[in-house]
């Protein structure tokens, strides 16, 4: 199967194999408010692979996301969410968009068949070096995936621990991840997620992620997200295997708070616009 007959898949009517795995979304009741802030909330980590992601963690998981359900938070992709902002489209108070870290991206893995079946949507991150290592049946898998609706992708640097990687080294591999995401499943101006715990951070990398073509820097910052602001600087939250559902929904709601409300009104005219485009494009990096 060439590039070209993947891309062509992709908007081919889902397959009855895989359409088994999405259920009716849940019956809610009409949500009159609406906001341009959501939460990114990244699945991965050291605390999930203790707990062995493909086993243990996968039940635990189930009652987190139904805690999550109940109090009435849905589930969007994050670039479905940035999409709407763009067409000036309303989106519903407590929305989460979920990513899945690189350690974790394997397409017969029960995390992305679990989170199917929850009718969660997914972005599913890739490291350069899986990305170069990918075999044709993967790519075939993934794309089944695609066809869902609920799984799309996005590029992550390998993690490198405490350590903070050379601006160029950085660069080339971002460079690269980018390029090998639109070569294989046709994502242009994808998001750029940093490692969960990483010391990767700073303004050097937020400008580089851009350099690179990506349309969003998600960093480690511990904060919910403003669309309208610079999406090169946006914040998310990890889901921990040591997470009740009571404490993730407990730490989620509260970023929709009267007060955290109160703030972001207080603040607006001081949001940060787009950065420029980096010197390191100029100096031909």
């Amino acid at each position: 199967m060439t590039n070209r007959d993947r891309k062509i898949g992709l908007s081919e009517a889902i397959t009855p194999s895989l359409a088994s795995l999405c259920p009716m979304p849940r019956q809610k009741a009409p949500t009159k408010s609406s906001s341009d802030r959501i939460a990114v909330l990244s699945i991965g980590g050291d605390s999930i692979g203790s707990q062995h992601a493909d086993g243990r963690y996968v039940p635990l998981l189930k009652q987190q996301f139904d805690a999550l359900h109940d109090a009435g938070f849905q589930f969007r992709s994050l670039y479905s969410a940035m999409e709407r902002v763009r067409r000036e489209e309303p989106i519903a108070e407590r929305t989460l968009a979920v990513t899945l870290e690189s350690e974790h991206a394997q397409p017969d893995s029960r995390l992305i068949r679990e989170l199917i079946s929850l009718n969660v949507s997914v972005t599913v991150l890739f490291d350069a070096a899986q990305l170069a290592a990918m075999s044709p049946q993967d790519h075939d898998a993934w794309h089944r995936w695609a066809l869902t609706g609920l799984v799309d992708f996005g590029v992550q640097p390998i993690a490198q621990g405490d350590s903070k990687p050379h601006s160029l080294e950085f660069y080339r591999e971002m460079s690269t991840g980018v390029e090998s995401l639109e070569s294989i499943f046709a994502v242009t101006q994808p998001v750029l997620v940093f490692p969960v715990n990483s010391g990767i951070w700073g303004s050097e990398y937020e400008e580089i992620a851009m350099a690179v073509g990506a349309v969003a820097c998600i960093t480690n910052q511990q904060q919910s997200v403003d669309l309208r602001s610079n999406p090169f600087v946006w914040g998310r939250f990890q889901m921990a295997a040591s997470d009740s559902p009571r404490a993730i929904v407990k730490r989620l709601s509260r970023q929709y708070s009267r007060w955290h409300r109160l703030w972001n009104q207080i603040s607006e005219p001081f949001r940060a616009t787009p950065i420029q485009a980096p010197t390191l494009v100029a100096q031909g990096m």
